[in-house]
């Protein structure tokens, strides 16, 4: 082989002339199995058109079996099997007709076919007569031995056409299975000559190959190997071919790497202060997210005396309009004044009253709301293992008056434990829970499941995830983008609340390293996920868990107790 050629063209040389040879064999192959498979499907035609013809043979000796048993016994059910005989014998003939009209090398036989239809029509024709003779009671001995006399030349003249008819068939069957046997040790043949031609031919290859680039190769695998251990290399292999081009790239890669190196001890040095600097940036807002949350527990607990204020005064107002009621009563006011005075005491007057009560009401709650928010942020959590099951059953049984009323059903499967605040935990299964059941469709049967699931997602495993199902209401799919967000409320005519159990099961959740997410379908029902963390992170256990991205789950999330 030319020494002028690149290693790619004589890699195309070497594939092209085995791919030729190849494709040659596959063709030659490819004919010979083809013409195995015609003999086969030949010779398998051949045995299925004579078991037809001994089935057709086989019901016409019925049918003369069926009128002598009529003859002997009078019975009734040899008539019914000649019917059946009579009516199935037309159909298998002409079942045989097909089968040797579709093959050119058979169709010789078909008027052989035909007169046994024929013949075969005649027999049947003369025993339904013979039938009806014995049903009318003129059957006598003498016509018994006649009829028998002409059923039996009738049958043995069909069972000579079936006979020779058969003697062609296997005779063309053998001829089927001779050529068949003929084609199949040819390509045996075939196969093994392919095989040793294959392999000198791969032999004469990789004898050529090793001879013309082994040593280059060798070289060039020495230096990758010097290029991995930061080695110096050895000098540029000559030539203009792929191999001396790759070694040339191996050694501009050696001098890249060494640039690269001294470009990433720079980069670590700005990494390490942009790292400083990040900490520091997280640090201030670890700062201020707790300033936040001393602000509005400080702005709560500011609004709770104008609060108890506006509550005393309103109060104060009805009184004194029942005092005003009393004096305009009185008989020496005028009718049109008293009437007038006592109209807007009890409608504009109440009911501006019952305004202000009401929103004070709704401002306390509010209030409340912020402070256990405020709260969530500042608890002390004391860490331990926690068994989930016990949480679980506790948190059923005080929802046990919720879960009658609405003829609800609570299944709760293998809970894993979780490592975790337990009074948190429970405050956490609570608010979900009471979801679950204040959610549900009143409808139709409520159920909710509570369980442990397994690989939910691979990017969270080493936590313990549970799964609280239920088939409610659903949340809508404008309002799942902001379910986890505070005072967001669905359903406000189903459940009370404010709309923070959703925000403080977030809050208290990711305090624990933790994920919490869900799916629904409005009108179907709606599944939340927890993820706690199994072991204590930084004890060979979880690492803190990355974000989970669900196709459901909103970039804002809260959560409500008894509210969503």
């Amino acid at each position: 082989m030319s020494s002028r050629l690149t290693i790619f063209k004589r890699g195309q040389i070497l594939i092209a002339i085995p791919l030729f040879f190849q494709l040659i064999f596959i063709g030659i192959v490819a004919k010979i199995r083809h013409e195995n498979r015609v003999a086969e499907i030949g010779s398998i035609h051949t045995k299925e058109v004579i078991a037809q013809a001994q089935r057709c043979r086989a019901r016409i000796l019925s049918a003369h079996g069926a009128i002598q048993g009529l003859i002997l016994t009078g019975d009734a059910i040899f008539g019914e099997k000649l019917n059946q005989i009579a009516t199935t014998v037309p159909q298998e003939i002409q079942t045989l007709k097909i089968m040797v009209d579709d093959r050119l090398d058979q169709s010789s036989t078909l008027p052989m076919v035909e007169r046994i239809d024929r013949e075969a029509s005649e027999f049947l024709i003369f025993m339904k007569a013979g039938q009806q003779l014995v049903r009318d009671g003129r059957m006598n001995s003498s016509m018994i031995a006649d009829r028998r006399r002409k059923a039996q030349e009738l049958l043995d003249r069909i069972e000579e056409h079936f006979e020779l008819f058969l003697d062609i068939e296997q005779n063309l069957d053998d001829e089927r299975h001779d050529r068949l046997a003929t084609a199949w040790a040819r390509f045996d043949w075939l196969l093994k000559g392919g095989v040793i031609v294959s392999i000198l031919f791969s032999i004469g290859m990789a004898v050529t190959f090793t001879r013309n680039i082994s040593g280059r190769i060798a070289s060039l695998t020495e230096n990758a190997r010097r290029l991995a251990e930061s080695k110096e290399l050895t000098p540029l292999i000559g030539g203009d071919d792929e191999i001396a081009r790759l070694d040339r790239v191996f050694h501009d890669m050696a001098r890249t790497l060494a640039e690269s190196a001294q470009r990433d001890r720079l980069h670590g040095v700005v990494l390490e202060r942009k790292a400083n600097e990040l900490a520091e940036v997280n640090h201030q807002l670890i700062e201020k997210a707790q300033e936040n949350e001393m602000f509005v527990y400080s702005v709560s607990h500011d609004l709770r005396s104008p609060l108890v204020n506006l509550q005393g005064f309103s109060r104060e107002l009805q009184l004194i309009g029942g005092d005003l009621a009393r004096i305009i009563a009185h008989k020496d006011v005028p009718e049109l004044v008293r009437n007038q005075a006592t109209n807007l005491i009890k409608t504009e007057m109440a009911e501006s009253i019952g305004f202000i009560q009401t929103a004070v009401t709704r401002l306390s709650s509010i209030i409340d709301a912020l402070l256990r928010l405020s709260r969530a942020g500042r608890v002390e959590y004391r860490r331990q293992s926690v068994e989930v099951r016990p949480i679980v059953d506790r948190v059923v049984a005080a929802l046990r008056g919720s879960i009658i009323e609405r003829q609800a059903t609570v299944e709760i499967g293998e809970l894993r434990p979780a490592w975790g605040d337990p009074t948190a935990i429970e405050q956490i299964f609570a608010n979900l829970i009471g979801n679950a059941v204040n959610y549900l469709d009143r409808d139709r049967p409520g159920k909710v499941t509570i369980a442990s699931v397994e690989n939910h997602l691979e990017s969270i495993n080493g936590f313990s995830i549970y799964a609280i199902r239920d088939n409610g209401l659903g949340i809508p799919e404008q309002y799942q983008g902001k379910i986890f967000t505070a005072f967001q409320r669905l359903h406000g005519d189903v459940s009370k609340g404010e709309g923070v159990g959703l925000a403080l099961v977030r809050r208290m959740v990711e305090r624990h390293g933790g994920r919490v997410w869900f799916e629904s379908e409005p009108g179907v029902g709606s599944t939340f996920f927890i993820a706690f963390p199994r072991t204590e992170p930084g004890d060979g256990g979880s690492d803190p868990i990355q974000e989970v991205q669900t196709p459901t789950e909103p970039s804002e999330q809260t959560l409500s107790g008894s509210f969503r």
